[in-house]
């Protein structure tokens, strides 16, 4: 069994895996913050298709801050949001589907979430 040090080192590593492998998160990509809900820290991260060497990039980045999770609807058009039928965690690999535009899911207390649309 890996030691805690080693397990934290891991789960470190792979975000800075992920991170440094998407355009959103580059320094010049932009970001917006998105008030969703007062417990909720949202913001959108869009790399230009002049960074990405193709189309622009978008990340949804939530984290909730409370200890009670929350559930959440993102109405992608509000927020001018990609229009992609799902949502690719980055962190944990699950999917999220879309439904009429809408974005729905739980986030857990203290749950990070770092969400791409799936092409």
């Amino acid at each position: 069994a890996a030691s805690t040090q080693r397990q934290v080192l891991r789960g470190y590593m792979h975000l800075l895996r992920q991170r440094a492998a998407q355009p959103a998160f580059h320094p010049h990509a932009g970001q917006r913050v998105l008030p969703l809900h007062p417990a909720l820290f949202a913001l959108a991260r869009t790399a230009p298709g002049s960074l990405t060497g193709d189309q622009d990039e978008t990340v949804l980045c939530l984290v909730n801050v409370s200890s009670q999770p929350l559930d959440i609807q993102v109405k992608l058009s509000a927020w001018d949001l990609p229009q992609s039928p799902a949502w690719r965690d980055l962190i944990q690999g699950g999917v999220h589907s879309t439904q009429d535009g809408r974005l729905a899911l739980t986030v857990a207390g203290y749950q990070t979430l770092w969400l791409q649309p799936v092409e």
